[in-house]
């Protein structure tokens, strides 16, 4: 039976209770989002998600044509691409949408993870809503982005609406889809039940690793809990798993 995590951080951080006996990821939707559908539907985000105005700026690239466009989306959209614009992203997504063949969800996420990227997330709700009314089926990439963008939006809430989608239509969550909420509750502010969700992963899986507790100890030191930080790597010390240097580094940065 795994070691639940029972480091000082739950316990100092609220009154004591008794964590649900139901993992936190049933959470009810809220109304925000319905559930009739087994396909996440369009997101309703209390702010404006509208896509701003398309201007490109790409050089002397036939857009135009389905093959020189994938191409080109395949190759600037990845890590490390030349696509820095949220103009030239949405200049790219409008043509893909309009062909007469519809590109995969595949370089979709590509163009979406470059959007993310730039920081445009409420652009990225407004595009993947886009891509929704437009045929594309949610798989668990599409799911992904959401989530990550709802939380970096702080609307923790509709993330684990998401979550539950994810679980509804069977797909895998691994430790970076659960770990995602929990960096969105301390980016909301909700830094006493970010916690919780540990707890929920060490009984209920999936096991967290290093980046569970890198966002954590960021999210204790960011409120200005560094002690409990600590304690926390020092938890994850005792039960045999290493801690990298760059971990260490986010605690002394908040000591200076």
């Amino acid at each position: 039976m795994p070691k639940l995590c029972t480091f000082p951080v739950r316990r100092r951080l609220m009154k004591r209770t008794s964590l649900c006996s139901a993992s936190v990821f049933f959470l009810p939707a809220p109304a925000a989002i319905s559930s009739q559908s087994s396909s996440l539907p369009i997101l309703s985000l209390p702010f404006s998600a509208r896509l701003p105005r398309r201007f490109c700026s790409i050089p002397n690239a036939n857009l135009d044509d389905p093959n020189h466009l994938l191409s080109y989306v395949r190759k600037n959209c990845r890590a490390g691409g030349v696509l820095t614009s949220v103009g030239d992203a949405l200049c790219c997504s409008g043509k893909m949408i309009s062909a007469n063949h519809l590109p995969s969800s595949w370089d979709f996420n590509l163009l979406l993870g470059a959007v993310v990227r730039m920081k445009h997330y409420s652009t990225a709700i407004g595009l993947i809503n886009q891509l929704r009314s437009s045929g594309i089926e949610d798989n668990v990439a599409l799911l992904t982005i959401s989530l990550n963008c709802c939380c970096r939006l702080r609307q923790v809430d509709l993330g684990f609406s998401i979550l539950g989608t994810i679980l509804k239509l069977g797909l895998h969550i691994d430790v970076v889809i659960s770990s995602t909420p929990i960096d969105g509750l301390f980016i909301q502010g909700k830094t006493d039940e970010a916690p919780r969700l540990l707890d929920d992963m060490v009984l209920n899986g999936p096991e967290p690793n290093e980046t569970t507790y890198v966002i954590i100890a960021k999210g204790l030191c960011r409120a200005g809990n560094t002690r409990l930080a600590i304690e926390l790597l020092r938890d994850w010390e005792e039960r045999s798993f290493s801690i990298h240097s760059f971990t260490y580094g986010i605690i002394m940065d908040s000591l200076c």
